[in-house]
């Protein structure tokens, strides 16, 4: 008997070509959270399914059949042709007697060995008026080779033919990139892999000038990528060739992607990017003359706030050496997974757990909690704890970053671009009045912070070419905003700030998104990093002058101590300080709402915490883990002297009161077994305080300072970080300063 259209609504999920989920789960809301209602749970085909009126949940207000459309059986064959599969029914039905217009469910769709396909649906008036709404669908098998996504989200049908027309982009090339994973050999939800990656790269390299490819590690390892005017052809090492580039006077870009290894349009992104800037220093596709011809830049004597590649391919040619590293997480992507895999075997989180004194209980959580993520996503293969490359900075337990941050560290770029992809799908929803809207479907997102421990003038530099990228791209088409930034200093971005260089971190609307508009999604990440790239050639010199001279103060302020000078050991937002940018929000039918609708981009710093920074910090050599700790500084940029043994020094300590980390008074201490000492004369100084300060509150995930981490370890209330704090008298005798560590307030760094 046909319902009534006021008793609610029938959805009806319709496969195509005979293929079946075996098991649909509807879900009241957008987030396939909370209560539920499986429609079918077979294994073959639906009509085997048995009652499904049984499990009903009439609190949710749902009642469901089997609709046996078409019902003769039908067989096809998918992927390569391999397996064979059949089903006798083509559709499962569910009545939402709860639905009217503008409710919005969400649905699971599931089978053995395929994509777990999850989407929402949203009823229009016309839907209600119909009283039914058609979801169809295909089942696909997953190659299950590597490089491959398992979980696969769609918003509503209205959405994504809507919101993601190709249509509104414009004024660019915006033909899909001949990139690896957009070969028409790859399964639907597979990416680029490590080998074609390499391939391509060579490719590159072989068909054009200018650009040179050198492995970080080993055959199908970790690919970096430099475009220069400089000739390598006689640089045989990674090394030779960036001691040419810090030597060559010229602006330098270090362009890191994937760091995530479920983030692929970021790698992809990376090599189109690539591809595009082969083109240009080749002089292949924008001559130099001609860029001259067009008055760009700083060749009409002044300089412009953006850049467009049509006019500024000469000026970035001349005026910038850039290093990508496109694939930076190889372990990660193969598994399609977030994290890198840092050991094997059931002893990983003791492993890991022992290494920390104070926080071992705390590390196995996390890495149990890492697990568990990690099989949300659909992470295969190793047993081994899942290490976040990009929560890393500080403590370097993988390979990858120690020869990223050497990259760094020789090169010393004033540009550092870091790629990821952000879930929209959690991040940009919300319930207004009983209606679910979407914040914004926004294609990309950037963002640099304002970190109290860098010069204010880097800041302000980057903060203007953020804001003309995010309105260049919204120009092109792209829904471009702010995303959210963090002060965290123990990520890639965070070591970049410390180390005094223009930061921008470039997110695209990808995660759990399989392919779902991957095209769309390579295209903004490359048109934003370009756009940063040649805004940042446009104002070389400034650029250039400006850290240059930043950096020097920085070292030569260090060293001394200086009641003045703070180190931030915890900052938030300033909320009161902010520029406004407009940023639509949508229905779950893809109509706009509130078109005129501004928000706040707040991005600017405030100190919670600090404390003055001594002139140097001092390691006891016969510490647990003193040697490790000066490794890992050392190979983060720092340098050291090792104090003689049976040598008195006048330091501080700190101490653990019981409640929070304080300072004592000044006293000659003895190191019997000599001692490490870290002078804060360096660039690296920010890098030191944030890995020896004990309690270092920005940090993103895992703790991030050494005695944080256990790789340093407390001896009861004393922790084994001395603070070298002195003043000279005018006849340059060092005389031990007596008073007490400083409690005032934390003030940004001058």
């Amino acid at each position: 008997m046909k319902q009534k259209q006021e008793d609610g609504i029938r959805l009806i999920f319709e496969a195509e070509d005979g293929f079946c989920a075996e098991k649909i789960t509807v879900y009241k809301g957008p987030l396939e959270k909370g209560e539920a209602f499986e429609a079918a749970e077979v294994k073959g085909s639906l009509s085997e399914a048995g009652s499904a009126k049984k499990a009903l949940s009439e609190s949710f207000g749902m009642k469901a059949a089997l609709s046996e459309i078409s019902p003769a059986k039908e067989s096809f064959t998918q992927g390569t042709g391999a397996e064979e599969f059949s089903a006798e029914a083509k559709a499962a039905e569910v009545f939402l007697t709860e639905a009217a217009a503008g409710s919005v469910y969400s649905y699971k769709l599931d089978s053995e060995g395929c994509y777990v396909y999850t989407g929402v649906v949203a009823f229009t008036a016309e839907d209600a008026a119909k009283g039914v709404k058609i979801i169809p669908y295909r089942m696909e098998k997953r190659r299950e080779s590597g490089f491959e996504a398992v979980f696969v989200s769609r918003w509503t049908e209205e959405v994504e033919n809507g919101c993601f027309n190709p249509e509104h982009l414009k004024g660019f090339d915006k033909r899909v990139p001949d990139t690896p994973a957009f070969s028409k050999d790859k399964a639907a939800h597979q990416f680029t892999s490590a080998e074609e990656a390499l391939a391509f790269l060579k490719k590159m390299c072989a068909s054009y000038s200018g650009v040179y490819l050198y492995e970080l590690k080993g055959q199908g390892g970790c690919p970096a990528v430099i475009f220069t005017k400089e000739p390598l052809d006689d640089a045989e090492t990674l090394d030779e060739a960036l001691q040419r580039l810090a030597a060559g006077g010229r602006l330098k870009a270090l362009y890191q992607a994937q760091l995530h290894g479920n983030e692929p349009a970021a790698g992809e992104g990376a090599l189109a990017a690539v591809q595009k800037l082969a083109e240009i220093y080749d002089g292949g596709l924008y001559s130099r003359s001609s860029a001259r011809k067009k008055n760009c830049g700083k060749t009409a004597g002044a300089e412009k706030s953006s850049c467009d590649m049509t006019e500024c391919g000469g000026i970035l040619t001349e005026a910038m050496d850039i290093v990508i590293i496109p694939f930076a997480n190889e372990n990660g992507s193969r598994e399609f997974s977030r994290w890198e895999t840092v050991c094997g075997g059931e002893n990983c989180a003791g492993e890991i757990a022992a290494s920390g004194s104070d926080n071992g209980e705390n590390c196995v959580k996390e890495a149990s909690a890492e697990r568990n993520r990690a099989s949300e996503i659909g992470v295969s293969g190793s047993d081994g704890e899942k290490l976040d490359l990009n929560r890393d900075a500080l403590l370097l337990r993988s390979e990858v970053t120690r020869a990223i941050h050497r990259i760094f560290c020789v090169l010393m770029p004033e540009i550092f671009i870091d790629a990821h992809e952000f879930s929209g799908r959690k991040r940009q929803v919300h319930e207004e009045n009983g209606h679910y809207i979407l914040d914004s479907l926004d294609d990309i997102q950037i963002t640099c912070v304002d970190h109290l421990n860098r010069d204010r003038r880097i800041f302000e530099l980057e903060n203007q070419i953020m804001l003309d990228t995010i309105d260049s791209l919204s120009e092109k088409g792209f829904r471009s905003f702010f995303f959210p930034g963090s002060f965290s200093q123990n990520t890639s971005c965070g070591y970049a700030r410390l180390m005094y260089a223009l930061t921008f971190l470039v997110e695209s609307n990808g995660i759990r998104r399989g392919k779902i508009h991957y095209g769309r999604r390579v295209l903004s990440q490359r048109e934003a990093v370009l756009s940063i790239l040649f805004q940042a050639a446009a104002k070389a010199d400034t650029i250039r002058e400006q850290v240059d001279a930043a950096r020097k103060d920085f070292v030569k302020r260090g060293g001394v101590f200086d009641e003045e000078d703070i180190f931030v050991l915890e900052q938030k937002t300033d909320q009161s300080r902010g520029v406004e940018r407009p940023r639509k929000s949508f229905d779950f039918a893809g109509n706009p709402i509130d078109a005129d609708r501004r928000v706040f981009i707040c991005n600017r710093g405030e100190a919670v915490r600090g404390r003055i920074r001594p002139a140097a910090y001092i390691l006891p050599k016969d510490c647990p883990g003193a040697e490790k700790a000066a490794e890992i500084l050392s190979a983060n940029g720092a340098v050291y002297e090792e104090l003689e043994a049976g040598k008195s020094v006048c330091v501080e300590r700190y101490l653990y009161n019981g409640e929070k980390i304080v300072q004592s008074c000044a006293e000659n201490r003895t190191f019997e077994a000599g001692a490490y000492v870290f002078s804060l004369q360096q660039m690296a100084a920010n890098v030191i305080s944030a890995s020896l300060e004990p309690d270092l509150g920005d940090v993103t995930e895992r703790n991030g300072s050494f005695l944080q981490a256990g790789i340093l370890h407390r001896d009861g209330d004393v922790c084994p970080v001395y603070r070298l704090v002195f003043q000279e008298n005018p006849a340059g005798e060092k005389r031990c300063r007596r008073t007490p560590g400083s409690k005032r307030p934390a003030r940004p760094a001058k």
